[in-house]
């Protein structure tokens, strides 16, 4: 099977992601090739946050919106394709954008485009250059969700303070972000040669499962 190869492209944009609804921020930057397509943008922004790509998604940039046609096969959602879409063909400098994870937790990332860099030959793209805090878990039902579940597992006389500790297995660290760790990730995804793409579901990565 091939190996998933980074966009070629002579130059790269900087992007910071937000995590809206949110407080303290939740946020990473990230530099990514001008002309990766907005499918691979969705699978590099699940590995920076630290969602694991299990539900559907989509992409605000203008009146325009875009998401996966297989996940919606009668068009019910009326997307646009992001399957051929470089980023460098919508987005500018200055552009600032939507990137929406799982209709149901309803989790609205803010995508800025704060740069346009030449390519360093000494960097491997993409990269994740900052970030704070950890991404909620799957499932938490969304912001407020997210802020109850918080509050359970931080207070051990909350009711469902052992229920939360359980769901969770046992620890989470809502300030806890590793760049290394984030970027480890990114060239995993890159380097699965058991898939082609990560689509198939027979390779024991995680990657592109949705």
């Amino acid at each position: 099977m091939a190996t998933r190869e980074p966009s070629s492209t002579d130059s790269i944009f900087q992007l910071k992601l937000t995590l809206n609804h949110i407080k303290p921020e939740i946020w990473r930057r990230l530099l990514v090739p001008t002309e990766v397509t907005l499918a691979e943008l969705h699978f590099i922004i699940n590995e920076v946050m630290g969602w694991d790509c299990s539900h559907a998604h989509s992409f605000s940039i203008g009146k325009r919106t875009f998401g996966d046609p297989e996940l919606d096969p009668d068009n019910e959602l009326r997307h646009e394709s992001e399957r051929e879409i470089a980023l460098a063909s919508v987005v500018d400098v200055g552009t600032k954008f939507s990137y929406t994870y799982d209709f149901g937790d309803d989790w609205e990332h803010e995508v800025n485009v704060e740069k346009q860099l030449a390519v360093d030959e000494h960097i491997t793209y993409p990269v994740c250059i900052g970030g704070a805090r950890a991404c909620p878990p799957e499932d938490c039902h969304g912001p407020q969700g997210y802020s109850i579940f918080l509050e359970a597992i931080g207070n051990p006389k909350h009711p469902e303070h052992d229920e939360m500790r359980s769901w969770i297995g046992g620890y989470f660290d809502p300030e806890g972000f590793d760049p290394n760790r984030t970027n480890a990730s990114l060239r995993a995804m890159y380097e699965c040669t058991d898939c082609e793409g990560c689509d198939d579901e027979s390779c024991d990565c995680d990657h592109g499962k949705s």
